[in-house]
Formats: C-alpha cells, structure tokens, sequence
C-alpha cells in the first residue's frame, strides 16, 4: 500500500492521465480495505450472529454438495441414528443460544416497583403452599377474586424458596419458559409443513422480538410468557393429533390448554383461534 502511494505521486509528475489511473486504483483499493474493516468489525462485535450465519453457510453448502456429488450407493453402511437426532436438535439449540445470549443478562436485573416488588414481597419469607396457590389469588389474597394465576403463583413460590427475596430465580424462570416457547414455535411450523429455513427464521423473529422483552424482562409478566408457551404447545398437539390420529395427543392438547388457562384470564380466548385453525386447515392434510 505505502509503495503504492509513493508510486501514485511519481506517475502524477510524470503523466496525468498515468496519474489518474493510479488514483483510480487506489481509491479502489482503500474503499475495499475500509469495506474488509467494517466487516471485520461487524463480525467481531457480533458472535452470536457470526456463529449463526458460519452455521446456515455451512449447513447450505453441504447440502448443495450432497446434491451436486452424491455419494456412490453402499448397501450394506448404514448411517447411525444418533447424527440424525443430533441434526434434528441443532435448530433448537441455535434458538436457545440467541435467546440467552439476548435475555441472560436480566439474571442481574432489580425490581423496577411496578408490581415486581410487590409480588416478589408477597412470597419471600412466607412458607405458602401448593394449595394456597390455588385458593388465592395472584397476590395470595384469599377473598381476591381478580388475577387468579395458580400456576404462576406456584413458579413464584418455588422461585421464591430459591433465592428469597432475590428476582434473580424470577429471571432465570422467565428466560427458560421463553426459551421452550420459541421451541414449541419451531416444532409447531416444522409439523405444518413450512420450509425449514422459513420455521427457523420466523421462530428466530419471535425470540427475539423487541416487543417480547417487557415479558421476558419483567416478572409480572411470567403470566404471559407462561400463556404463550402452553398456548403454542397446545396448538402444537392440537396439530399433531390431526397428523397420527393419536388420541394421547389429543388429551395432552388438552392438558396444555388447562395449563395455559391456569397461568392467565386471556387463555378463555384460545378456544376460538383452535377453532379457527381448523377451520382455515379444513379438508388440508397437513
């Protein structure tokens, strides 16, 4: 490069149109240098997304070379199962590595006073049961008759014997139940047929979203991380039933939908969307 410059003003004395060719030359050259700097820098500061992308580049391009040179029959090797399971799990393990990598960080959050701090005083320092979670409500008044959350007070009291007073448990609950809802997400559109790097993207979307953050953040709002994991799941049986015709799946569809009722008022609402994913999937085979 130095000798390049030098070079450059040699030609500029001597002849000019010599002269601008060299400066074209090199202003090429110190724009694609600058192009390789921010790029080096885009990927060292991001490695989770660089880790994701090294991923999908080398997951593409050994499919294209399955494709492109296949490999000579051999009857008598067969592939062993475990590699299948493990592919099989690597899309759901690369969703759970973004979302800690995004929402780890609350582990240190404190209370933010609108309603945290009244909750996590309501369970800390208090020996309640499983059954005062369930004739209680959200705020373990026992003649409340609003926010009648049974499941969630029950995370709140397992959550509350482990670190006290602490919300420090409260995040590191919230994080897991956000990370086994985008998983839930991803399994539901494997099983209604989506592309694979279509499923994986818009669950990517979801457990990333920006406008999920006060629900993974906050801890009131474990209700509605809560709803929105059995909600899934439970559309998720509901759509495997229609494919095996198991009946196991669809008295577990049901049992993740009396979850999903048991953590906030809104899961009365999700009868109507099965049922209007039935009714859009009529006659389809999935």
């Amino acid at each position: 490069m130095f000798w390049a410059i030098e070079n450059y003003s040699i030609l500029r004395q001597k002849e000019p149109s010599a002269s601008r060719t060299a400066h074209k030359w090199i202003a090429r050259l110190n724009s694609l240098f600058e192009r390789i700097h921010r790029e080096l820098l885009f990927l060292c500061a991001r490695p989770v997304t660089f880790s994701l992308q090294v991923a999908f580049i080398a997951e593409f391009m050994s499919s294209r070379r399955k494709k492109q040179q296949p490999l000579p029959q051999q009857p008598s090797r067969q592939i062993s199962a475990p590699p299948k399971l493990v592919g099989r799990f690597i899309p759901y393990f690369l969703l759970i590595l973004a979302c800690l990598s995004i929402y780890w960080r609350t582990n240190g959050f404190n209370v933010t006073g609108l309603d945290d701090d009244t909750l996590i005083g309501c369970f800390a320092g208090h020996h309640y049961g499983l059954l005062d979670a369930f004739s209680c409500n959200a705020f373990m008044i026992h003649k409340g008759n609003d926010f009648y959350r049974p499941l969630q007070s029950t995370l709140f009291i397992i959550d509350a014997a482990i670190s006290g007073a602490l919300p420090s448990a409260n995040h590191v609950t919230n994080v897991a139940l956000h990370c086994l809802a985008v998983c839930s997400l991803l399994w539901l559109l494997f099983m209604l047929g989506y592309d694979r790097w279509l499923a994986f993207f818009a669950s990517a979307f979801f457990a990333l979203n920006p406008q999920l953050a006060q629900a993974v953040a906050w801890i009131p709002g474990q209700g509605d991380v809560l709803l929105g994991l059995f909600g899934i799941l439970s559309l998720a049986l509901l759509t495997k039933f229609r494919l095996t015709g198991n009946y196991w799946f669809f008295a577990l569809h049901g049992l993740a939908f009396f979850l999903a009722a048991l953590s906030k008022e809104s899961a009365i609402l999700l009868p109507l969307l099965f049922a209007a994913f039935l009714l859009f999937r009529k006659g389809e085979k999935f």
